[in-house]
Formats: structure tokens, sequence, C-alpha cells
């Protein structure tokens, strides 16, 4: 008799027990989306570049306005990404990310450039690539 008083308390203390499994500690959130590849260039007229993107994983990849890109296959620890059109200081490339706010994570550089038109390749001095 006198367990049959107390098993709904037990039952309410096991599901109250089930319910607060978590820990004290605030689950970290994370926002996928995306990050754009921002482009300074010392020339006005180049043609096609070949950037490379390392330090966390990128998800995918998608042209600037104006623009046409041809990416890489994702896994690995770099994604290369070739940007062809009338290229020009700015965003030129948005890489799709698992954790945008981890922006810092992300490093990017410019490997190859070319002129438009001649595609003749150029030196690299001058050139850079910011990730935000």
């Amino acid at each position: 008799m006198r367990a049959r008083r107390f098993a709904p308390v037990l039952a309410a203390l096991l599901a109250l027990a089930a319910c607060s499994g978590s820990s004290s500690a605030p689950m970290a959130s994370t926002t996928a989306g995306p990050l754009d590849l921002v482009l300074s260039s010392p020339n006005a007229d180049d043609g096609a570049l070949l950037i490379e993107v390392s330090g966390a994983p990128v998800d995918s990849v998608t042209a600037a306005s104006g623009y046409v890109v041809y990416a890489g296959a994702p896994g690995g620890a770099a994604r290369r990404i070739i940007v062809q059109g009338t290229i020009a200081a700015g965003p030129v490339a948005r890489i799709w990310v698992p954790d945008a706010t981890a922006s810092a994570a992300y490093h990017a550089a410019v490997l190859q450039a070319a002129a438009r038109g001649t595609y003749a390749q150029r030196a690299l001095g001058g050139y850079g690539i910011e990730v935000r």
C-alpha cells in the first residue's frame, strides 16, 4: 500500500531528472551563412583570379554580381576558386560557411591574376583579398 502512494511522486521525479539532463553551460550558437571575399587590386583591367580560402570549412561558393566562379570540390584544408569577368576592387565571390560568426578563422589569398582580354599573368604585388 505504501509503494502505491509513492509511485506517482517517483515517476514525477524521474521525469524531471530526464528533462534536466543538460549542462549548466550555455550552448554555443552557430549561424550558417555567407562571407564575402573582397578584392583589392593594383590594376583596373583584371579578367581572372585564382583565390584560395583556408582555415575552416566552406560549404559552397557563389559569384558576386557580374562575375562567374568555378570552385573546387569541398573538403581538404583549402578551397580554390576561379573568378572570371570584368574584375574590379570590391566583393568578387561569396563563400557559404557553417558558422558565419567565425569569420576570423578564414584566410584568403590571391594565388594568380590575369589581365582581361589577353589573360597574361600578373605579378601579385598589391593584390589582397579579405574575408568579411
